[in-house]
């Protein structure tokens, strides 16, 4: 199963590396690329007009600093080993077997981390060739959220990394040696197609979740209260409107949000291809 999901995701791969390739054979005419205001390196976008330089760095650095904020919280959270019960998530299987959401945890504070030295990374180098080599990074922990859901929450795939770091070897490789505007293109759409796979497996896990659980008493869900950890205890950690598995949802809002962020970008590239 896993070999013929690689075997489809390498098809989809080729077959948009064939359409951006097509472009050499186009006759339309691109525009000349823009320098960073900082270093000088050639943009992944031309002149921009009714562009608020101002406005723009503001609500990058907004973005750079909540994400630095966020990744520290979730470096610290997903440190924490001895949680009370009711605050842990499982991933189920078809099996009825579950997994703690821990490794997964780590993984979306290394995706935020990454996520942050993006940010930095657009502001310094804007977009482009130099950008890409760390937002490379930033993808590539989607990528990794993926096999980890498709191996039950837990790393057990012996080509997990390998797997990701090739994955971040051919995006980097494809960015530096493809022509502009090809380079950008590829970059923006294999990008967009983890985002959206992402989503869907995390709407996937939603409604497998939603089912098995439908049968399962309180007692057996996380996010309730325990004789081990009563709500006295510590109310600043008790949940007092999410119910399991209703927490996923924000997994679900938080990627859905990201689709239209740099769909939007896409679409409207009035500050590049970020």
């Amino acid at each position: 199963m896993f070999y013929r999901r690689i075997f489809s995701i390498t098809i989809n791969i080729i077959i948009i590396f064939t359409i951006l390739l097509s472009f050499r054979f186009t006759k339309n005419e691109f525009p000349e690329q823009e320098r960073s205001r900082f270093t000088g390196y050639l943009t992944w976008h031309g002149k921009l007009s009714h562009f608020d330089q101002e406005s723009y760095d503001a609500s990058l650095w907004f973005w750079i600093v909540i994400n630095g904020l966020s990744a520290v919280y979730a470096f610290v959270w997903a440190s924490k080993r001895n949680l009370p019960k009711k605050v842990i998530t499982y991933i189920y299987q078809e099996n009825g077997s579950r997994t703690t959401s821990h490794f997964l945890n780590v993984i979306i504070a290394y995706y935020i981390t990454f996520t942050f030295v993006s940010g930095f990374a657009l502001f310094l180098f804007d977009n482009g060739k130099m950008f890409s080599t760390f937002a490379a990074f930033h993808n590539a922990f989607e990528l990794a959220m993926i096999l980890l859901f498709f191996q039950g929450g837990k790393i057990t795939l012996k080509y997990f990394y390998a797997t990701v770091g090739g994955y971040i070897f051919l995006v980097n490789l494809l960015d530096i040696t493809l022509p502009w505007p090809i380079n950008g293109l590829w970059f923006k759409a294999q990008g967009l197609c983890l985002d959206f796979a992402l989503c869907i497996v995390f709407t996937r896990t939603y409604k497998a979740t939603q089912e098995y659980v439908e049968g399962l008493t309180s007692a057996q869900l996380p996010l309730v209260n325990d004789e081990d950890h009563p709500f006295e205890e510590d109310s600043s950690i008790s949940p007092l409107i999410i119910q399991h598995p209703q927490q996923l949802l924000l997994l679900i809002f938080s990627s859905a949000i990201h689709i239209v962020g740099n769909a939007f970008a896409a679409l409207f590239p009035s500050d590049g291809w970020g």
